[in-house]
């Protein structure tokens, strides 16, 4: 998803720093930088299928340091990290891997299950009904996928992605500039094909027990499954530095349902006093 998500930030937290929105690869307006083939380009199922797996087999991309890189382009040293669901775990990476450059690290409805935490078979019993969830959920977009690589029209993907349980809290304005977003950036989702097995291998337990730079996990209530509970819980755990709050009555999309709640937050957590 592209930098417009933030666009009911952006404002607000320019009154007090230096903001820097920015597209991930294959999002808004960041083309993809390298040769080889497009999912854009396929003109069948099997294209992309074919697509995937060249991807699968070349080293995976490394978010993290695609975001060092425009740091150093820009000449900045240090900096707060806001990110979103997977943008949260591309800061989490960020953290890890670059905690001299790191303030202060806020992760909204970010989770990642650390393997050694479902050794057990209580927990890997709640691992495996949320990948059982992820599994119904891709089966219903296999019709959308055809339709936007076939005929090019992203909207029964966007409204599949929109008709998700956890979108019920998403107010008429926030679903609308969904719609936009998610509309524009269709490809993104059959383009930005990261394997997750270097995060994995990253996002240890121990690599997370390192992290100690300040930390505010938002999360919204409508997310909170017992697998999420768990996963947040154990976050928790594990970064002692991490605090958690809760916004009610909202999406995943938090930072767009409830704006001024949510900028109220973040500005507390960075030092701004409430009053200003």
């Amino acid at each position: 998803m592209d930098s417009r998500v933030w666009d009911t930030q952006v404002t607000t937290f320019c009154e007090h720093y230096k903001v820097i929105s920015y597209d991930r690869q294959f999002c808004g307006k960041t083309k993809r930088n390298e040769g080889g083939q497009h999912a854009a380009g396929a003109s069948s199922l099997e294209d992309l299928k074919r697509i995937f797996e060249s991807r699968i087999n070349s080293p995976p991309s490394s978010s993290y340091n695609e975001l060092k890189s425009l740091l150093d382009w820009l000449g900045i040293e240090k900096c707060h990290l806001l990110g979103l669901e997977e943008g949260g775990q591309v800061a989490l990476e960020f953290a890890v891997v670059y905690p001299e450059i790191t303030d202060k690290l806020l992760l909204v409805n970010t989770r990642f299950p650390v393997l050694s935490d479902f050794e057990d078979p209580g927990s890997r019993e709640k691992l495996w009904s949320g990948i059982q969830r992820g599994i119904e959920k891709a089966q219903g977009f296999g019709e959308a996928i055809q339709k936007l690589v076939h005929e090019g029209d992203p909207e029964p993907l966007v409204e599949s992605k929109l008709a998700d349980p956890l979108y019920s809290k998403a107010t008429p304005q926030t679903r609308q500039r969904l719609r936009t977003i998610l509309s524009e950036n269709a490809l993104s989702v059959l383009e930005d094909f990261e394997p997750q097995s270097h995060r994995l291998a990253l996002l240890t337990e121990d690599r997370l027990k390192e992290i100690d730079t300040p930390t505010l996990l938002i999360l919204s209530d409508g997310e909170r499954d017992p697998l999420a509970r768990a996963l947040d819980d154990r976050l928790e755990e594990l970064i002692t530095t991490l605090r958690t709050v809760v916004i009610p009555d909202a999406s995943p999309m938090a930072n767009m349902d409830r704006p001024e709640e949510f900028n109220r937050m973040v500005l507390e957590f960075l030092g701004i006093p409430r009053d200003i």
